[in-house]
């Protein structure tokens, strides 16, 4: 039984890493997040936490601490969308992620997605003074970029502070997949 679980949990975690690839790509592409990739993200949590909880592994916080993170995320980022600080789909996605971050991980995940967000914050100042890039795809960040406009494609943040903090959380850890696999 427990390569079944093994198996489910990492399609899960994988799932929740490739939406996140695709959420980066998809921003930096035509500067939208689709929903589609956030309800797939925090499907795979729901999936997951259900794997953990069967399989009894410790990998996680309780579902209730998760659920308590993504909530109080999601409030959060909906207030900086009001304000129009975040976008909707980076707010969402955010929240997506903090589910399955946990109260636990949610000082991590954030703190590498500002470091991750000031770095391109500066790439953007940077495409937006020296114009580097000769013919970049109409609509994509880069093109708006280059044409003045100084937002930033917040999703590749994000991506990049999950993949971080899923490696801190040990959600890829020899030690978790181990536990799979000798479970009896």
């Amino acid at each position: 039984m427990g390569l079944i679980y093994l198996s489910l949990y990492l399609f899960c975690v994988f799932v929740a890493i490739g939406g996140g690839l695709y959420a980066a790509y998809s921003d930096a592409k035509i500067m939208q997040i689709p929903n589609s990739v956030v309800l797939l993200v925090a499907g795979a949590f729901v999936l997951v936490s259900g794997v953990v909880f069967l399989a009894d592994v410790t990998v996680m916080d309780s579902f209730l601490k998760h659920l308590a993170a993504g909530g109080v995320m999601l409030a959060i980022t909906f207030v900086m969308f009001i304000l129009r600080v975040f976008g909707g789909g980076d707010a969402k996605l955010i929240a997506a992620y903090a589910l399955w971050m946990g109260l636990s991980g949610m000082i991590t995940f954030l703190f590498y997605t500002a470091v991750f967000g000031a770095l391109l914050g500066i790439f953007a100042l940077i495409v937006t003074k020296k114009k580097p890039f000769k013919k970049p795809l109409d609509g994509s960040w880069i093109d708006r970029l280059q044409k003045g406009e100084g937002r930033v494609a917040y999703g590749i943040a994000i991506a990049a502070g999950m993949i971080v903090s899923f490696i801190g959380e040990g959600y890829l850890a020899k030690d978790t997949l181990l536990q799979f696999l000798t479970m009896s």
